[in-house]
């Protein structure tokens, strides 16, 4: 497969949010998107041999690299394109250990 997929909680409101403002956002249908807790995720998980730590976060797997939190979120908005990769752009330039604690 080669489209972006993200993985999420499925029990988390915030998530959820996020989840469905990119659906409404993702015009060329870029995006594939699992829950976390859905077996799909889990074999990615196993397969890639991801950290627990990694599961309370959105997880993007693009290229064959993996991006978490914030990291996961601008490259998000950057394939969105549009303001939103404008968007990201500004915020890429803060550090990610800052950006990921007001994740």
């Amino acid at each position: 497969m080669n489209k972006p997929i993200i993985l999420f909680d499925g029990f988390c409101n915030l998530c959820d949010s996020m989840i469905n403002f990119i659906l409404k956002e993702d015009k060329k249908d870029l995006f594939r998107f699992s829950a976390i807790q859905s077996d799909f995720t889990k074999k990615i998980i196993s397969d890639k041999k991801l950290d627990s730590e990694y599961l309370k976060t959105i997880i993007l797997i693009y290229n064959d690299k993996i991006y978490f939190r914030s990291d996961a979120v601008l490259k998000i908005l950057i394939l969105l394109g549009g303001y939103f990769k404008l968007f990201a752009y500004i915020f890429i330039i803060i550090p990610t250990p800052i950006r990921d604690l007001v994740y």
